[in-house]
């Protein structure tokens, strides 16, 4: 593990956020339903020193999104996109992420997985269907029933706590 002043240096070089908690979300566009971005503009409310780091989407989509979180009272400059990057670059740097938020609708499969593997916790909730209990499942195979939440409302208090309290944050980590 790299030390707090490689971190910030990391985070200036692809362009993020200092001084933040940097929540982070890369799984693809189409996971990504109303619901789940109002939940996602909630949390960052709630935690004023927070910013939102996804995969870059095609233009259009980035502009929606930008313009619907603004609609939530979240100012654009705290949503940032990263490029798809091949697949060490993109382990190294999603470790600069504080919490993955998992999208309820259809979880991060892989990049739930890539997340924990690097060393990200994350939160998550389920639904009824297969496709939105694998990050729950993968959470609790690693011991970590924890992060995953009962309710939207669970998992926005969890990650609020995870973005706002530096000892609980920790607590989560070990």
């Amino acid at each position: 593990p790299g030390s707090a002043r490689d971190a910030a240096g990391r985070r200036a070089e692809l362009r993020l956020p200092q001084g933040v908690f940097l929540y982070c979300c890369f799984n693809q566009l189409y996971k990504l339903d109303p619901a789940t971005l109002a939940l996602w503009c909630r949390i960052l409310r709630r935690v004023p020193r927070s910013a939102l780091w996804l995969l870059r989407f095609p233009p259009q989509a980035m502009a929606n999104l930008h313009a619907e979180a603004e609609a939530h009272g979240v100012p654009r400059s705290r949503i940032v996109f990263t490029d798809v990057a091949e697949k060490a670059t993109y382990i190294s740097r999603s470790t600069i992420g504080g919490l993955f938020l998992d999208t309820p609708l259809c979880n991060g499969h892989t990049t739930g997985t890539d997340a924990l593997w690097a060393g990200v916790p994350m939160v998550t909730t389920t639904l009824r269907h297969m496709s939105s209990r694998v990050a729950a499942s993968l959470c609790r195979a690693l011991g970590c029933p924890q992060m995953v939440a009962a309710s939207f409302a669970e998992y926005e208090e969890k990650a609020v706590l995870w973005g706002s309290d530096y000892d609980a944050y920790m607590r989560l980590r070990t």
